[in-house]
């Protein structure tokens, strides 16, 4: 190769890196976002931009035992599986779907489960991993199958032209795992108990290829052989402040977030899989049983006549509520992939301000910004 052609090669790679789209210079941080059955109506595709996961909330214990429970519906499935094949068609980027088993005022059922036998934690286990493809993997056949020679883990697809050519089976759809999220445990032995029944959990799920991840409050601590078994922990650093005891101001404040960390890696938890939690709601400075969504509080804020402003992404304190400010968000960002964190998540992607210039979210595109290094915030509302 003459020093003429090499340096004309170098130029043509030069042009070409250019010209390619960069979506983020962290593979491997997190970004996932709760998204509750009840918040269906926004645009989840564009939200689905700027996650690495997509988390679908909930499904009760119960409702994976049986026909019992709640709360999702063929259709929510489905949302999520139009985000995936959207932020692939956009990207060129794979969104990981998740489905959290219980939650707030979903978790009664775990109690049976945790206090149960081998044999009910084995049917519950066995359910979780039934649940997982049985949404998902679409087979195309050119003769009609009849349900019953359909195996569990296959549904039929009813458009066959957006599946392309028959005989082709599709696994892109596939849900990736479990988010298991116990609240309201009522003892030591209950919270023991759950702790097995996690490690029972991950240890079968993992042989299937999902992904279990485990959603927590600061002061619920994993010993490191659960750590070890989870792909991730979600730590809720949000509601940590207690008005019956007088205390007030923000209830996700920087320091407080940090210390409620701090305390998980210093009990032998991996950094790397700790996922930090970013609320998308205000409570009120003095009484925080009164809430708030994001996008309530901008759409006050703009009611009273103020305008987007550089100042705009600073401010977390509106008529008497606190939450975090698009700066605030970038600056918990920042400090997780500081410390080595797996991420950050948010709860919930349905209580974030989105327009057309935040089609994704206010908060989440700030967060987003933040990975890439690019905290600038402008536009209309």
């Amino acid at each position: 190769m003459t020093r003429n052609s090499k340096f004309i090669h170098i130029l043509l790679l030069q042009i070409l890196f250019l010209w390619l789209p960069v979506h983020s210079n962290d593979k491997t941080f997190v970004l996932a976002g709760y998204l509750p059955e009840y918040r269906s109506y926004i645009n989840v595709n564009e939200t689905s931009i700027h996650l690495t996961d997509l988390m679908l909330f909930s499904v009760t214990p119960e409702a994976v035992m049986s026909s019992d429970g709640c709360c999702l519906s063929s259709d929510h499935y489905d949302l999520i599986r139009k985000a995936r094949s959207y932020k692939m068609e956009e990207n060129n980027e794979v969104l990981r779907l998740l489905v959290t088993i219980g939650g707030a005022g979903r978790s009664n059922g775990f109690a049976n489960i945790v206090g149960g036998n081998v044999q009910l934690q084995g049917k519950f286990v066995n359910e979780l991993i039934k649940l997982c493809p049985s949404r998902d993997i679409c087979v195309v056949e050119e003769e009609p199958l009849s349900q019953d020679s359909i195996p569990f883990y296959y549904t039929v697809h009813k458009d066959t032209e957006s599946i392309g050519s028959p005989q082709k089976i599709s696994e892109h759809e596939r849900l990736d795992g479990i988010d298991l999220d116990f609240e309201g445990i009522q003892s030591i032995d209950e919270w023991k108990t759950y702790l097995e029944l996690i490690i029972f959990v991950a240890s079968r799920l993992n042989r299937h290829g999902l992904m279990v991840t485990v959603a927590l409050h600061p002061g619920q601590f994993l010993p490191p052989k659960v750590c070890d078994v989870v792909d991730r922990v979600h730590v809720m650093t949000y509601d940590m402040i207690d008005g019956s005891k007088g205390r007030q101001g923000h209830h996700a404040e920087l320091p407080a977030v940090q210390g409620a960390l701090k305390s998980f890696i210093d009990r032998g938890c991996p950094s790397s899989k700790l996922v930090l939690g970013i609320p998308a709601y205000a409570r009120n400075g003095q009484n925080p049983g009164l809430v708030k969504t994001y996008s309530e509080i901008i759409d006050d804020y703009f009611k009273d006549g103020h305008t987007m402003t550089n100042e705009f992404r600073k401010i977390g304190f509106v008529n008497g509520y606190y939450f975090d400010s698009p700066a605030m968000v970038a600056s918990k960002v920042k400090y997780a992939k500081s410390i080595g964190l797996g991420g950050v998540f948010m709860w919930e992607v349905g209580q974030d301000k989105s327009s057309p210039d935040y089609s994704g979210g206010i908060l989440l595109q700030a967060a987003a910004n933040s990975i890439l290094n690019t905290d600038s915030i402008s536009g209309e509302l």
